[in-house]
């Protein structure tokens, strides 16, 4: 099987370059026809690895960039360019991706060692390694995805007899407060969110709305509000 590990490379003199046309559905957002960096190296292995990190930067940008100008909500990050690009690596290199875990629970054990032995080859790369164990974890839901997540599906109870305008309304009220809380705090995964981010959360409320309303545990809960 013919694998091209040296694709988006070239060599001028001893210095390699990374090199790419712009995809044509980039171009709105791209005006270069090419893309050309110098990485500086007479080394192959760390010219992979340089163009590497500048494919998962340039893909992150147009995506974000197209996503903006379409006016859709941006949600690819780094590390899901990173994770979608490690799926095609794998692919490319005759396997499917699969987390590390679940190949140890469910791969057959001469799968296994037909991946490892894949890996033997000189010109495999850093994330084509990562590619074919498995090893780059999938990226964890943000706020924002949480949201979108809620809206599209978890909510179809509480929108099912609304009209197109009381959906348009009802969304546009808990998207600004989702909107607060990440200026505020940042675009954190579920995760992360702790009590203190409430906290940081609730006295801004408080100090921009000016509205307190007692809560059953004779907290304070800050009420929006509507405008």
């Amino acid at each position: 099987m013919t694998i091209r590990r040296n694709h988006y490379l070239e060599q001028r003199g001893h210095t390699w370059y990374y090199v790419r046309r712009v995809p044509s559905r980039f171009r709105t957002i791209d005006k270069r026809r090419r893309v050309k960096k110098a990485l500086h190296t007479d080394s192959l292995t760390i010219a992979r690895e340089m163009r590497d990190r500048y494919m998962d930067s340039d893909e992150h940008f147009w995506e974000t960039a197209l996503a903006k100008k379409n006016g859709e909500a941006v949600q690819e990050s780094p590390e899901m360019c990173r994770y979608r690009t490690a799926r095609r690596r794998a692919v490319a290199v005759g396997f499917d991706f699969k987390p590390f875990p679940s190949l140890l629970n469910d791969e057959p054990i001469e799968s296994m060692l037909e991946r490892m032995q894949t890996l033997k080859n000189d010109e495999i790369t850093e994330i084509d390694t990562q590619a074919v164990l498995g090893t780059i974890e999938p990226p964890k839901d943000t706020i924002r995805n949480a949201f979108n997540l809620y809206c599209d599906k978890l909510s179809i109870g509480e929108t099912s007899r609304k009209s197109p305008e009381q959906i348009v309304r009802w969304k546009a009220t808990k998207t600004r407060a989702v909107e607060h809380f990440v200026a505020l705090c940042g675009n954190l995964t579920m995760d992360e969110i702790a009590r203190k981010h409430g906290r940081q959360f609730y006295d801004w409320w408080g100090n921009a709305y000016g509205v307190i309303v007692p809560a059953p545990d004779h907290t304070a809960l800050i009420a929006p509000i509507e405008s």
